[in-house]
């Protein structure tokens, strides 16, 4: 039997990093306005092509000019550094508890999580784009 750990422990790892995220202040109230902004485009029936421009602008922002730096190496150095040590707690935490997951937890974790998340933080204007999108 194959060890679908591994995919829960990559998926633990990138909310760990996401939810520490949310803890900058600055990050998070540009997140809030952001969503705040597309929800009130949202709710106006027939949009004028400004207010279209607007809304993709607002939800896709443009980025500028991709520079290398040193200092952006640097930053994906730390980020996988971190990512290895997250991988190494995790698995040490699953082997002393002795969980494995089999194939069908993995697949409702994968799925489920990320929801549940989403409406927690949809109360408080956080949310990112997931499958209820398409169910609006």
């Amino acid at each position: 039997m194959a060890n679908f750990t591994f995919v829960v422990i990559c998926f633990m790892i990138y909310y760990t990093f996401f939810f520490f995220s949310l803890t900058s202040k600055s990050k998070r109230e540009k997140v809030q306005s952001k969503n705040i902004e597309l929800d009130e485009l949202r709710k106006v029936p027939v949009k004028t092509v400004e207010q279209q421009k607007q809304f993709i602008n607002t939800k896709y922002p443009k980025a500028g000019k991709f520079k290398f730096t040193w200092k952006w190496l640097g930053k994906i150095v730390i980020y996988i550094l971190i990512s290895v040590l997250l991988y190494k707690a995790y698995s040490t935490i699953f082997k002393i508890l002795k969980i494995q997951f089999p194939l069908w937890q993995v697949i409702l974790i994968v799925i489920l999580f990320p929801l549940l998340v989403n409406l927690i933080l949809r109360v408080f204007h956080l949310e990112k784009d997931d499958i209820t999108v398409f169910f609006k």
